[in-house]
């Protein structure tokens, strides 16, 4: 559970403040906002069942609908969090950073274990590029004819015809990582064996 960085693409997880039976509570800040919050991350079992959302349907239903109720917190239910969409929130906030990952593949995905096998991690940012300045709101600006730099199986149709990339290009690519994850093969692999242990090497 420490090991999360940032939840639902947008809340920054800092320290933590405590920690109960079935979930652990941090201080959070809104990457986009700078609002504040505290936050509270449960650990998912076999069972399926969640104590936070229990709590929350039930605080719900107290206030009617109403947050602004004196004496009781105003809550916003996230939640939950699968590896899949663990992905998609990670690269999410490493745009909201203002970077490209350019080369989104099986092996630069991990997995954590014990108390953390929940938990997903994108590595190796050697060819990460700045995509977008926030100070001037400018985008990167487009070029053609450059080389391919990425893994050609999982890269995206702007790569293969040596066009700039943008954070789209990191979106194409993890869709197909998903689909492969999924599937077991993309459909330009053609079942080939292979090239199928090639892509999840290189």
């Amino acid at each position: 559970m420490d090991q999360v960085i940032c939840v639902d693409g947008r809340y920054q997880v800092g320290e933590k403040l405590g920690t109960g039976s079935y979930s652990v509570v941090y201080h959070s800040q809104d990457i986009f906002t700078g609002q504040k919050f505290t936050i509270k991350l449960e650990h998912r079992d076999n069972t399926g069942v969640s104590y936070l959302e229990d709590k929350y349907e039930i605080l719900h239903k107290i206030q009617h609908g109403t947050s602004t109720i004196p004496g009781l917190p105003q809550l916003i239910w996230l939640g939950r969090e699968g590896i899949y969409h663990a992905m998609i929130t990670c690269l999410k906030y490493v745009h909201s950073r203002n970077f490209i990952h350019q080369d989104i593949k099986p092996r630069n995905i991990l997995m954590g274990v014990g108390d953390s096998r929940d938990t997903f991690f994108l590595i190796d940012f050697g060819i990460a590029q700045k995509y977008h300045d926030p100070s001037s709101c400018i985008h990167i600006l487009m070029q053609e004819n450059l080389s391919l730099v990425s893994t050609p199986v999982f890269t995206s149709l702007n790569s293969h015809h040596g066009l700039q990339l943008g954070h789209q290009d990191d979106i194409e690519s993890l869709v197909y990582l998903l689909i492969f994850l999924h599937h077991g093969s993309l459909p330009w692999l053609a079942g080939d064996s292979k090239m199928i242990s090639q892509a999840t090497r290189d």
